[in-house]
């Protein structure tokens, strides 16, 4: 059965990439739309590529793949302005997953489903099709660098406890950040293998955290992990239980404040960069730590190597060309080159590549004892 879905665009159409920060302020009445009847087992990939056409977009001629040039968002009526999509869904057990990168991978069906089980929100039926600017932003860190980073915070929360200098009301909260620091650091330790092998990093669960407000269980489900220890994840990032309606909030209670201003605090913090900057956190958590409140915006007198931050998802070498993708800290960015784009030397290295990578792949399912099927339609014996 056909779902209809509004699809609503964000960005010029003749010029995608270009700046959108006078889109994000435009009435969701003022926007352009269209409506398209999509099947369940559809994939975003060609809703997209559907609604690109219907908007008339002025894809460039060397795009491999348009859907490459979009974000995806939903529509919420108590939103001020679209939000991103992480691209974080549920599978068919219904934990969350943070491995969905490629939009032609994903089916309408499944969209709905991770709707239903509260991972974004907003309408799933009412799509934003947002033309994204050519860079990425975001937090990255990992997990056993984050696991150090609460470890630091507890020994600054400690040392501020025994001697003193917080103000009063903090200073009440500071034994039970320390007991929600060691009770969920101790839950991220027993999940974070297979939270990373389902491609979750630590801002991917935080983002998922500030979706909205959460029962445990319903966490629990989500995160594939005991009730326990969703409970004290939340801790972790800074929720708390509220009396008002048995939810977790996030920021709730001093505690909380502190905590979650202490971890995006270290999602900021570039720890292998230099001792200065891991010096500067120390002080900064320092300051949230007697005050309540969180440092002022951070200042950077060097240039940052961003290659650092930098995560590689896919690389896929094919004879039409290299599409990849990358992320920095909560953000997706694609690379595309056509073939023909290359020169004729290039051409030579890159199809000389592809055939050894062909034959590394076919190496690696042969010792599993699956077929291999060439749908390339290169005959890589010729190449090598």
């Amino acid at each position: 059965m056909p779902e209809t879905v509004l699809l609503t665009l964000v960005g010029d159409p003749v010029q995608p990439g270009a700046p959108l920060e006078t889109e994000w302020e435009k009435p969701f009445a003022d926007r352009p739309t269209v409506e398209l009847d999509v099947e369940p087992d559809e994939s975003l990939g060609s809703i997209v590529q559907r609604a690109l056409e219907a908007f008339d977009v002025k894809v460039p001629a060397d795009t491999i793949s348009p859907v490459h040039l979009v974000d995806i968002g939903f529509h919420d009526d108590e939103a001020d302005r679209p939000r991103v999509w992480d691209m974080s869904v549920v599978d068919e057990y219904g934990r969350a997953v943070w491995t969905a990168y490629d939009l032609r991978l994903v089916p309408f069906s499944q969209v709905l489903a991770s709707a239903e089980a509260g991972v974004f929100p907003g309408d799933p039926r009412c799509l934003y099709i947002i033309l994204r600017e050519p860079i990425g932003n975001g937090l990255g860190i990992d997990w056993p660098t984050v696991v150090h980073a609460w470890e630091v915070i507890d020994q600054i929360v400690r040392r501020v406890g025994e001697y003193g200098g917080a103000v009063a009301t903090i200073a009440a909260a500071l034994a039970l950040v320390r007991s929600r620091i060691r009770r969920g650091r101790d839950a991220i330790i027993r999940n974070m293998p297979q939270w990373s092998q389902r491609g979750a990093r630590p801002y991917d669960v935080a983002r998922l955290l500030t979706q909205r407000t959460w029962s445990v269980a319903e966490l629990a489900g989500l995160l594939g992990c005991s009730e326990e220890d969703a409970e004290a994840v939340l801790d972790l990032f800074g929720f708390a239980r509220s009396d008002r309606d048995g939810l977790w909030h996030q920021s709730e209670d001093d505690a909380a404040r502190i905590l979650a201003a202490a971890f995006e605090e270290a999602a900021a913090t570039h720890f292998d960069f230099t001792a200065q900057e891991r010096e500067e956190f120390a002080q900064r958590i320092e300051e949230l730590v007697r005050t309540g409140e969180p440092p002022p915006e951070r200042t950077y007198d060097v240039e940052l190597d961003e290659s650092q931050f930098f995560e590689i998802l896919s690389l896929t070498l094919s004879p039409q060309g290299i599409v990849g993708q990358a992320r920095v800290g909560g953000r997706t960015a694609a690379i595309e080159i056509p073939a023909e784009t290359m020169g004729v030397e290039e051409t030579g290295e890159f199809h000389d590549m592809l055939a050894r990578a062909y034959r590394l792949l076919a190496m690696e399912i042969g010792r599993f004892g699956v077929d291999t099927v060439n749908t390339s339609g290169v005959d890589h014996a010729e190449q090598s």
